[in-house]
């Protein structure tokens, strides 16, 4: 029973991000009705999630913000492809539609299983290819056809999910388990503050003359989207696996639909319907225990 229970902490901490990692578009639309745009909520987003990181671990005892050289190189490393990330997706937004950029970036469990087998010469099981199918059909539902798509903008909304790939594949290999969550949170969400900070300086993108208001949805977004989010994330993959916990997290696209339906009253229609039992049919069976199949593998020996 105990160890059933252990093998689920891994998905529900993924399921859990996801979830949260849903309610980013209704901050994000927040901000930008507040006069922000894509590159200032980013910066807003990762800055308040450092701050609240690191106000809970000097309120905590046992937490410290210290890390070593290779620590930090590490980080640095992850932090490039994770606020990469968020750049380009939201790039995506100005030249195609945000629905098909959102289903062009939700390729990226693809793309893990692919760099996993390719760098790493991972194994991917039937069960990791059946929900990889689930899921990207799932997804291609759920997906409505908009007036706005050109080329370029398709290209980096992929790319973004690329990205995305490689910061979970870089993850799951980057020997930072022993490393608390919370420091881990921290130096992620500083790191790729400043990084957004400066390109959005140098490019003309970051917008500051807005109203104090606007700080309310980076908060939001700061809390739920970064630190609680990012940290079970990280959880997730550290016990599940990159392959299965990016296939887990397509449970975000998932939350933004029923998002949709509760608070802006959009209607689930009988395709959008089917797209959500697929995610549920594959989040369900990536979170069953495999004890069977390693039985039977003792069985054989």
């Amino acid at each position: 029973m105990r160890k059933n229970v252990h093998a689920l902490i891994g998905p529900g901490a993924v399921i859990l991000s996801a979830v949260l990692f849903g309610t980013m578009p209704l901050m994000a639309k927040r901000a930008f009705a507040l006069g922000s745009n894509a590159y200032t909520t980013a910066f807003g987003r990762f800055v308040t999630g450092a701050a609240i990181a690191g106000l809970v671990i000097l309120l905590c005892p046992k937490q410290t913000i210290r890390i070593n050289k290779k620590q930090f190189r590490t980080l640095l490393l992850l932090s490039l492809f994770y606020a990469a990330t968020p750049v380009l997706l939201y790039s995506s937004y100005q030249s195609i539609d945000s629905g098909l950029a959102s289903t062009l970036h939700f390729t990226y469990p693809v793309a893990v299983m692919l760099l996993s087998a390719l760098l790493f010469h991972e194994q991917i099981g039937r069960r990791e290819l059946l929900c990889a199918i689930l899921c990207m059909a799932g997804v291609l539902l759920l997906y409505t056809p908009g007036s706005k798509a050109d080329g370029s903008g398709m290209v980096i909304a992929a790319l973004s999910g690329l990205v995305y790939a490689g910061y979970i594949v870089l993850l799951g290999k980057s020997g930072l388990k022993g490393l608390s969550v919370l420091t881990m949170t921290f130096w992620l969400s500083l790191l790729s503050a400043a990084e957004i900070f400066v390109f959005s300086l140098c490019t003309g993108n970051l917008a500051l003359d807005l109203p104090k208001e606007v700080w309310l949805p980076y908060l939001g977004l700061g809390l739920f989207a970064t630190v609680l989010a990012l940290a079970l994330f990280q959880i997730g993959v550290f016990l599940c696996g990159p392959v299965k916990a990016s296939l887990l997290s397509t449970f975000e696209p998932l939350t933004g639909v029923v998002i949709g339906i509760l608070v802006f009253h959009e209607t689930l229609t009988v395709k959008s319907a089917c797209g959500l039992l697929l995610i549920l049919l594959a989040v369900i069976l990536l979170a069953l225990p495999a004890e069977k199949q390693v039985y039977k593998k003792q069985i054989t020996k």
